[in-house]
């Protein structure tokens, strides 16, 4: 979960809309620093990154000592968010802890598991990896993700194999931000660094989880960006599909059970 920090005072963002001003109107009231009434609206968006925008058309925003041009722009971890005269650090934890050893996960969006991330992790379809993908597009070694020394984790694509990050294709090591959502194959997995609490994680460990050592072998079909944005599609129409099918069903034994009861 992100935080706002201003003078030793931390608030966490979400679920929900944070409102910075001078008035009782504002949520997080702050007085004696050049605010607006309503100045500021902060919301955490389903992907995980923060939306400001002013809360009045005069209210002055800027985001690392610049002002914001078209009045409203997300905001990354580390950024500086002044308003009026009041600087907030925008972060990622609740404090300056040092984040080099925190663990990371990849949430798999379409199973709902949780994978807990190593020094060095392995995503493919070799039975060694610690994240196993029985799929025809994934490679044996498909990507790895790496903790970084600096705190965090990059995600690393591993040959000539497609890995997508927010839908745009991994060409080199690359910094992952909170909410990022990797895709490789058919699997779409959303990267965190909060611990997960409904969802059991799994240890990032080799041979870990049963696997179909026959499919492990199969040669890899690789697809480009565009094939693989077509296979995501593909699927998500096959789910909305079935669901009107079934909205037609239900609707066509309503209509029958009235014409029964009206005879």
């Amino acid at each position: 979960m992100p935080y706002l920090e201003y003078d030793h005072t931390t608030r966490a963002l979400g679920p929900g809309v944070l409102s910075i001003g001078s008035g009782t109107e504002a949520s997080w009231r702050i007085v004696g620093r050049d605010l607006m009434p309503l100045h500021a609206i902060i919301t955490l968006q389903k992907d995980g990154r923060a939306h400001v925008e002013p809360g009045t058309p005069a209210a002055a925003i800027h985001v690392n000592g610049v002002e914001l041009a078209e009045g409203r722009a997300f905001l990354n971890f580390g950024d500086v968010l002044q308003i009026g005269t009041a600087r907030f650090n925008y972060r990622q934890f609740a404090t300056d802890e040092n984040t080099g050893q925190r663990p990371g996960y990849l949430h798999d969006t379409r199973r709902g598991r949780v994978y807990t991330l190593g020094d060095v992790t392995e995503i493919g379809r070799d039975v060694k990896c610690a994240v196993n993908l029985q799929e025809p597009e994934v490679s044996r070694i498909h990507a790895e993700i790496l903790r970084r020394p600096e705190g965090g984790f990059a995600a690393k694509p591993v040959g000539s194999a497609y890995t997508l990050v927010n839908m745009h294709r991994l060409g080199s090591t690359t910094p992952l931000r909170e909410g990022d959502e990797v895709t490789i194959g058919r699997t779409v997995f959303r990267f965190t660094m909060e611990p997960p609490s409904s969802l059991v994680a799994i240890g990032a460990a080799p041979g870990s989880a049963a696997v179909d050592k026959r499919a492990a072998k199969m040669q890899t079909m690789f697809v480009g960006t565009v094939q693989a944005r077509d296979i995501i599609r593909k699927s998500e129409q096959r789910k909305y599909g079935l669901v009107i099918a079934i909205v037609g069903v239900i609707v066509l034994a309503a209509i029958v059970l009235l014409q029964r009861m009206g005879h």
